[in-house]
């Protein structure tokens, strides 16, 4: 191909042309020329990837590939990943406006794969470009298959975006065996945006295949049966405080905070305790609201969580009670978190033997059931657990004076137990608790904080 070769290409102009010939790799390139001699270059960017990436023959891909590595060369301070992402969005969803869902699954696909696998871990990609990689992926394939494609009601990013977390929600009821009443509203939801049986088994199999035919087969018997009535709330018990489990979430979205309620409500309290919620709103860091809380909460068990944290195991208060009577001395527990303190100060990045998780995590291109077999005994005493779920039997400020955002408090936490004396433990669980709703890192955006956080950690905790 002629590197030097030149035209104008619009948008419009080449989905039209990717629609007649989807490995149009010299159109792609020749997009990128015009956008790259605007300035323009996150465009230019997003067609010269698209094009190495489509590329099949030899020769040229040699070409391609020169030019995208002297063009990142030359450009890459001027680059924007946010800009970027939002541009890939925008272009894909032109192609959804104009119903050609294979095409804009290709081009997603090819834009943002490296040559072949969607990068999970990329830079290149955010929480939205994977539910469009989902949604168009899904929609192609029921177009082939001549059925009304589940993006056929979406016009919008809004849209889509409400339409996924929705879905996500009641499947996931369906998942976790809730009262049918509140499974059934997935069978409604389907009926309301014409959403095929075919949609839902591809929309699940991202859930892993024995977790995807569960969700199957409860929807299938969901479809038999009549709409299941909505049993009477039963009474609210009181207790006091020693008898009190207390819930604290800070909270920055509404739609997941009565999501959470259904499992907390759900949940199998012991005779003569008593569960409260306690959300946190408008907290300025983890530190700030969880201080809140704890003032705010009636229980002597305090149950700090994520708002992305869903309670999957309805007998956790009992295995909670149990794992506080086995010690006095034990005042905090949590499901992940590691026994030793890695030299960044993430538990994380810890050595393999000295890291343990158990729950389940949902990170939307892949599904991960974590049972940490390492565990002997009833627990396992821990240097830090991570925030996802943190239990408490003793109350002990949260470290506002150091950690002002939204890292690294769950270790300065665990430290200040550890300080005071108390253990801090991963116990054995046979059968999870929770179910983590992952949100994807832009490791880009946080990687200073989490330095700047981390080194603050290690001066305070580590000689």
């Amino acid at each position: 191909m002629n590197e030097h070769e030149n035209e104008y290409r619009t948008e419009t102009e080449f989905l039209r042309e990717l629609i007649e010939n989807p490995y149009a790799y010299h159109t792609a390139f020749l997009t990128g020329q015009t956008f790259e001699e605007k300035r323009e270059y996150n465009k230019a960017f997003f067609y010269y990837r698209l094009a190495n990436n489509l590329c099949c023959s030899g020769e040229d891909e040699m070409v391609l590939l020169k030019n995208l590595v002297d063009f990142i060369k030359a450009y890459q301070s001027k680059f924007d990943m946010t800009e970027f992402r939002a541009y890939v969005k925008d272009i894909i969803l032109m192609a959804i406006g104009g119903e050609v869902y294979d095409i804009a699954a290709h081009m997603l696909y090819h834009a943002v794969s490296e040559k072949g696998t969607l990068m999970d871990d990329s830079l290149l990609i955010d929480e939205d470009i994977i539910i469009l990689h989902i949604f168009t992926q899904i929609s192609a394939e029921e177009k082939k298959e001549h059925l009304l494609p589940v993006l056929h009601h979406c016009r919008t990013w809004d849209q889509i975006k409400e339409h996924y977390k929705q879905f996500k929600f009641l499947l996931r009821r369906i998942q976790f065996s809730l009262p049918e009443y509140l499974q059934y509203e997935a069978v409604d939801f389907m009926n309301q945006y014409q959403i095929s049986d075919f949609a839902a088994e591809k929309f699940v199999s991202y859930m892993g295949s024995e977790i995807s035919q569960n969700i199957v087969t409860g929807l299938a018997h969901l479809k038999k049966i009549s709409r299941p009535s909505k049993p009477a709330v039963p009474p609210v018990h009181s207790a006091d405080p020693e008898h009190t489990f207390s819930f604290i979430i800070n909270v920055s979205r509404k739609d997941y905070l009565s999501e959470i309620k259904h499992y907390i409500d759900n949940i199998n309290i012991p005779d003569g305790y008593a569960v409260e919620l306690v959300p946190v709103f408008d907290a300025v860091s983890m530190t700030s609201g969880y201080n809140r809380g704890m003032k705010k909460a009636a229980g002597k068990y305090k149950i700090y969580m994520h708002q992305d944290v869903f309670i999957v195991n309805p007998d956790i208060l009992f295995e909670i009670l149990r794992l506080f009577s086995l010690d006095e001395n034990i005042g905090m527990m949590g499901v992940a978190g590691s026994t030793a303190i890695s030299k960044n100060g993430m538990w994380w990045g810890a050595a393999a033997e000295d890291k343990y998780y158990n729950l389940h995590m949902d990170s939307k291109l892949y599904y991960d059931i974590s049972v940490d077999e390492k565990i002997r005994g009833d627990y396992i005493r821990a240097e830090i657990i991570d925030g996802v779920m943190m239990i408490t039997s003793k109350d002990i400020p949260w470290r506002e004076d150091l950690f002002d955002g939204w890292h690294f408090y769950d270790a300065s936490h665990s430290q200040e137990f550890k300080r005071r004396g108390y253990q801090v433990i991963l116990p054995k669980i046979s059968k999870i608790w929770v179910l983590h709703e992952d949100y994807y890192v832009q490791w880009n955006t946080n990687i200073y904080d989490y330095k700047k956080y981390g080194d603050i950690f290690l001066e305070e905790y580590t000689e």
